[in-house]
């Protein structure tokens, strides 16, 4: 491991020297994934931001309107700007604080973006609500008003379940031509094809069920967010123990209670959506919180990255994201074996490992050209 990480660090500082003396957007861009790559990659041991980059002021700043949930950390570079801007959204239970979260925000603010985290004391809680989008929208308005910020550099960068979710936002009309670009890592196209995998443990990849084990705790926070559209409490922790094994189902059982029951009981992935015919305000919902039905609409560029094991959310969910939204706008897909759903792992031997910050480092330069 040691090794790997003077390897990594050498091929880091190759990729700053080469590229420290240029000056477009393009090659500025490089230099900052490299930059970035140092401050995110826990292999590598030196982060030169702390000692180059520039003083960032945090604020934190209330934008959705009447509901007081929806709020925002704002990372502002020193200057005056204006700056290119990115809107972070995490996924569900991942909170602000997350050390790898920090790493990527401050490594952004301090080479002058200005960066906002979305947050949401109903993701954090494990609830997917469609009305997350409307404060991702507003998030999007309040960046686009903000003096330091260039509104034409404005992008949105999605994990995971808010990947799905800030997709949905860059379809809305009041923003959608306000976005220069969209990111989606580690997301999904369809809640229903999720759902169907996470109970079924199986994918569908050209009409032919595929094994696809999730992880625990995927399957585990999937349901909780599933258990939560139960409206009656008693029901729902009755469900929650018959679900577990911990005791029976209930003797009468709401619509929902049926068909979460019917869910978690089928083998067939093809079988998913005929058991949802029976519940379409079940459908409703996880027709509002896919990207699926709004691809037309998002005319932003979309980088989707996604790594090929991916435990928590199907990778063949971003190949189907892809395919769809090149139909409408620019698409650049890449795939990785680099981490464990969003964080960096140390699994992969030298060369893979290698291979793989390479391909990351032109993945995240590509991103960062659209607010050099």
């Amino acid at each position: 491991m040691r090794m790997l990480r003077r390897v990594s660090l050498l091929f880091l500082i190759f990729g700053l020297l080469t590229t420290s003396c240029l000056t477009s957007a393009q090659e500025r861009s490089i230099f900052k994934s490299a930059l970035l790559l140092t401050e995110v990659l826990p292999q590598v041991p030196i982060k030169p931001l702390s000692l180059i980059g520039e003083t960032i002021r945090e604020e934190h700043t209330v934008y959705g309107g009447a509901d007081p949930a929806l709020s925002g950390d704002l990372y502002l570079p020193s200057g005056a700007g204006p700056y290119g801007a990115i809107l972070i959204y995490l996924g569900i239970a991942s909170p602000a604080d997350d050390p790898y979260a920090q790493a990527l925000v401050r490594g952004l603010a301090k080479q002058g973006i200005v960066v906002l985290v979305h947050q949401s004391s109903r993701m954090e809680a494990g609830i997917i609500d469609p009305s997350e989008i409307e404060g991702i929208v507003q998030a999007v308005r309040y960046l686009h008003e903000r003096p330091e910020v260039d509104g034409e550099r404005i992008g949105i960068l999605g994990f995971s379940v808010g990947a799905g979710l800030a997709l949905r936002a860059a379809a809305d009309p009041r923003i959608r031509d306000d976005i220069a670009f969209i990111h989606s890592f580690g997301g999904y196209f369809d809640a229903a094809n999720v759902l169907g995998a996470v109970t079924t443990q199986q994918v569908l990849v050209s009409g032919e069920a595929e094994p696809w084990v999730p992880d625990p705790l995927a399957a585990s926070l999937f349901q909780h967010a599933l258990l939560a559209t139960v409206e009656n409490e008693a029901e729902r922790a009755q469900l929650q123990a018959a679900l577990a094994g911990d005791g029976e189902a209930p003797a009468i059982l709401s619509q929902r209670g049926r068909t979460l029951l019917a869910l978690y009981a089928n083998e067939d992935p093809r079988r998913t959506r005929e058991i949802l015919d029976g519940d379409p305000t079940l459908v409703g919902w996880l027709r509002d919180i896919s990207p699926a039905p709004a691809m037309q609409d998002v005319s932003a560029r979309l980088y989707v990255a996604h790594d090929h094991a991916d435990a928590f959310l199907p990778y063949s969910e971003s190949l189907r994201l892809a395919e769809a939204a090149g139909e409408h706008t620019t698409v650049v897909f890449r795939s990785f074996v680099l981490f464990a759903h969003l964080y960096p792992t140390n699994d992969a031997n030298q060369l893979i490992f290698l291979r793989e910050v390479w391909n990351l480092f032109w993945h995240v330069a590509a991103v960062l050209e659209e607010v050099a």
